[in-house]
């Protein structure tokens, strides 16, 4: 398994310089991010994946619990991997880790915390999104557009 991730991300050439189907692919099963994700918590849980300044490595077991328990609760949500969210966060690992969860279970797109009401209603009725994620305690300008459309946060 660990030779099929790594082929993800390196080809090796054949003597006459073709690679082969079997050394470009992975297995099916671990097309989809999460599948790979969790194979690599499984394989080596204690490696650290997310690192920032002043603050504790994130480990590979960790990085695939946030991102089920985000999956999870989107689903129970009813939303799902074609719907659209809004990522509200500041740079940093917190955004790390939502990019990676919408990856593996919804479709995202990212609205800067800044953005003027009027700016962030356009966007939000633009793309058709339908729910917005943020970070818990924050102040933001855009609740109001948020309660107006009537997305779930």
């Amino acid at each position: 398994m660990a030779g099929a991730c790594r082929a993800v991300c390196r080809l090796r050439r054949n003597a006459a310089g073709c690679a082969s189907a079997a050394q470009m692919y992975p297995p099916p099963q671990l097309l989809w991010l999460a599948h790979l994700l969790a194979d690599r918590a499984g394989q080596c849980p204690d490696a650290s994946v997310i690192l920032a300044p002043g603050r504790m490595p994130l480990t590979y077991s960790r990085l695939w619990q946030h991102v089920n328990d985000i999956v999870q609760t989107l689903h129970a949500m009813e939303l799902n991997r074609y719907d659209r969210i809004a990522l509200v966060l500041p740079n940093g690992p917190e955004m790390a880790v939502a990019v990676v969860a919408m990856a593996a279970g919804a479709t995202r797109t990212p609205l800067h915390p800044t953005s003027s009401v009027n700016a962030c209603d356009s966007y939000l009725a633009h793309l058709g999104v339908k729910a917005l994620l943020v970070q818990a305690g924050t102040d933001l300008l855009v609740r109001s557009v948020v309660q107006a459309r009537r997305l779930q946060t």
